[in-house]
């Protein structure tokens, strides 16, 4: 397993979410926000399954991180304000700036602290075989979704 395998996959993923919610904020309160929105939405929960599934994985080999309290609440409140937004994108609303900019801070907060501290930590701590483990599971719900 090549040094830093987990972060340079995690940290493009998340480049591709950040993307997307950049489209998203160009579009939002248009009538094309819809589209946009859904692909971020996806996205986001394809990315949070797979990090909730490999915390489970850590948790099973009996791994503990710090972080993975943080992250586990980061990604219901994430779950929250996406709810929140889509709401008014499927009713037409408009005036969700205050929710779209919580969302964008939450998330740039909440992958701050993955890409500068749990992951690393994960290429640091983990031996290959979890490692392994964590990769596939990532692929596994990452992989093949929106091309981004």
């Amino acid at each position: 397993m090549k040094k830093g395998e987990i972060s340079q996959f995690m940290i493009a993923e998340h480049g591709k979410i950040l993307t997307l919610l950049s489209a998203f904020k160009k579009k939002a309160n248009t009538k094309n926000a819809g589209d946009s929105f859904y692909k971020l939405k996806e996205k986001q929960k394809r990315h949070m399954t797979a990090e909730e599934k490999a915390i489970l994985i850590l948790h099973q080999e009996g791994k503990q991180f710090s972080e993975i309290v943080t992250i586990l609440k980061q990604h219901e409140e994430l779950r929250n304000l996406t709810n929140h937004i889509e709401d008014y994108v499927e009713k037409n609303l408009d005036h969700y700036d205050e929710t779209l900019k919580k969302l964008l801070e939450l998330m740039k907060e909440h992958i701050n602290l993955e890409n500068s501290k749990f992951y690393p930590k994960l290429d640091k701590e983990l031996d290959d075989k979890q490692k392994k483990m964590i990769m596939e599971t990532f692929r596994t719900f990452i992989i093949g979704n929106i091309g981004v």
